[in-house]
């Protein structure tokens, strides 16, 4: 079983260069990433999205950073991850790829 939590809890995450987490704060306690179990993009709305234009495509910023023409209104782009951490707790964590923003999804039994 698992419980997910309807609106997603905020987190503050230590990530690696490719933004992986590697810890997490939850309830003023650290949890250390002891495994990434899992990992998956989810993107909705993606039809919303503006057009790259040429200035985008010659950017040569944070791969992981949208450009303004790649957000939208009501489009969601998330990387997930189910982790486990050392204390061997599974669970959903998602980076909102938009805003860079970390949330907890889903705490497993």
């Amino acid at each position: 079983m698992s419980k997910l939590f309807h609106e997603a809890i905020t987190l503050e995450v230590k990530e690696d260069i490719q933004h992986r987490p590697i810890s997490f704060l939850h309830k003023g306690g650290k949890e250390g990433v002891e495994e990434i179990c899992e990992q998956w993009r989810m993107s909705r709305g993606w039809w919303k999205r503006a057009t790259n234009t040429p200035q985008d495509l010659q950017s040569c910023g944070d791969p992981g950073s949208p450009t303004k023409s790649e957000t939208w209104q009501g489009g969601i782009d998330r990387e997930y991850f189910r982790v486990r951490t050392v204390r061997g707790i599974v669970c959903e964590i998602y980076r909102d790829l938009l805003t860079g923003a970390w949330y907890l999804q889903r705490i497993y039994d």
